[in-house]
């Protein structure tokens, strides 16, 4: 097949040698007439050809510039397109011409960034074209070496009202061409800016304020460009909107090595936020203590979290600090209390007829703790839910067979009824159960009362096939 295909590439090759120019021109030309994708590569290298940086532009505002949707089916032409522009600015670029291949980028990347406003983008063609731009972008301005101030201020304006990324991170990616004078310019615009966003604090709502966000991330990458915890520290401060922000201020502090004012900010970060308890803080503040060396305090913190909410979620945390401190001993039952007295509590107030407390948040514990009689006396006295329940009759079933059979046999009943592939197959492996905790003749019989029972479910009664077949 490829033999063929050279063998046919050489026939036309031969053929187009053959022709003379006029006879070869018509040809692309009635070609082009029907092939969009011809057209717009030759309407840009003859462009590009006439070194005119005018034509130029308006073959690339063709090329990459769609009012309309681009569509999946659109996008291969589409791509073909920027290709070709991708191709010629680099041969500006490689020709030395350096200015116009910066201008020519600038120029293609907002002609990309119009059309992604219309575009579907779904295997991601339009950020490998960005990308390649943004690079070309780089590399003639690392030639260049272009007046700083001027390209620090078209980077910054660009980075802050993008919404495609575009130059994402310049004041890293260009620090080496924009230099001491340049990311000087950069953080002047950036301070200015800064000083008028308004200051968040906790529980404000600021969904959809990207410029905030902008904003701040480029004073934030200036500030670790530049090594400053403290300006770090200082840009943190004026965003308290949340839990995290104090965790990652007083992370901050730490690196300074000022863990008092670390203890500081994540106290005030509980306090802003006591109505919706963050573990993040406590177990952070826990940590600091118990760096420290202060093992009481530690605990106490990572104890006034778990009462927050007492329940099995908060319990391995509360374990696994106590078993490092040598403490659990002395804190496992307070625990097992606290869960107890928060279940009875929640029951006392229950007053919805749809849901009713129980006990699933113990029988958890006990199943974490391989205590599966304890989990089995728990969830029959006080209950539990189906799925935690049929975790404790697995745990207890070889040593008392009896009792699991039984609701292993009403599960698989009610799983069979709901008549779908995945019920179907966990019925099955709850018969498989039932085989392996009986004798050879029990099995068969409850097997032939479940085949007279679901005889209409076939796909139920393949998968029993199956099970038989690999007795």
């Amino acid at each position: 097949m490829k033999t063929g295909s050279k063998d046919s590439r050489k026939a036309i090759r031969g053929y187009l040698e053959s022709l003379d120019k006029n006879d070869l021109v018509e040809l692309l030309l009635e070609r082009s007439a029907r092939d969009a994708i011809l057209r717009r590569a030759l309407e840009i290298r003859a462009a590009a050809s006439t070194k005119n940086t005018s034509k130029l532009e308006k073959a690339i505002d063709r090329a990459l510039r769609s009012s309309t949707h681009v569509d999946h089916k659109r996008m291969p032409a589409y791509a073909k397109g920027a290709g070709e522009v991708i191709v010629q600015i680099q041969n500006v670029l490689v020709d030395g011409d350096p200015a116009s291949a910066i201008h020519l980028t600038e120029f293609a990347l907002r002609a990309v960034e119009h059309t992604l406003k219309s575009c579907y983008d779904l295997d991601r063609r339009m950020s490998e074209i960005l990308g390649k731009l943004q690079a070309i972008h780089l590399e003639a301005c690392e030639e260049l070496q272009p007046e700083p101030e001027s390209l620090a201020k078209r980077l910054f304006e660009w980075e802050l009202e993008t919404e495609w990324e575009v130059f994402y991170g310049a004041t890293s990616t260009y620090a080496h061409v924009l230099g001491e004078q340049g990311l000087a310019e950069y953080r002047r615009l950036a301070r200015a800016l800064w000083a008028e966003m308004p200051q968040r604090n906790p529980g404000d709502n600021h969904s959809g304020e990207s410029h905030w966000y902008r904003v701040t991330r480029i004073m934030t990458e200036l500030a670790e460009a530049a090594g400053s915890l403290e300006e770090l520290a200082e840009i943190q401060k004026k965003d308290l909107s949340n839990e995290f922000c104090y965790l990652r201020l007083a992370k901050i502090y730490e690196q300074m090595e000022r863990r008092d004012l670390a203890i500081e900010w994540v106290r005030r970060g509980i306090e802003a936020f006591k109505g919706r308890p963050d573990g993040r803080l406590y177990h952070y503040l826990a940590d600091l203590h118990e760096q420290d060396g202060d093992n009481d305090r530690s605990m106490e913190i990572e104890w006034a979290f778990f009462c927050k909410e007492p329940g099995f979620s908060l319990y391995p945390a509360l374990e696994e600090r106590a078993e490092r401190l040598g403490q659990w001993e002395m804190w496992r039952p307070k625990a097992i209390q606290a869960i107890r007295q928060s279940i009875s509590d929640r029951k006392s107030k229950h007053t919805s007829p749809y849901f009713r407390p129980d006990s699933t948040d113990l029988v958890r514990v006990y199943l974490y703790e391989d205590d599966a009689e304890a989990a089995w006396v728990e969830a029959t006295q006080g209950g539990c839910s189906n799925d935690v329940f049929l975790q404790v009759v697995v745990k207890r079933e070889a040593l008392h067979p009896e009792e699991s059979i039984p609701i292993y046999k009403k599960h698989i009943d009610n799983l069979v009824d709901e008549a779908n592939t995945a019920s179907y197959e966990r019925a099955a492996s709850y018969v498989e159960r039932i085989r392996n905790l009986t004798l050879k003749a029990e099995y068969e019989s409850y097997v032939a009362s479940l085949r007279a029972k679901f005889k209409s479910k076939r796909n139920f009664m393949t998968l029993l096939d199956s099970l038989d077949s690999r007795v």
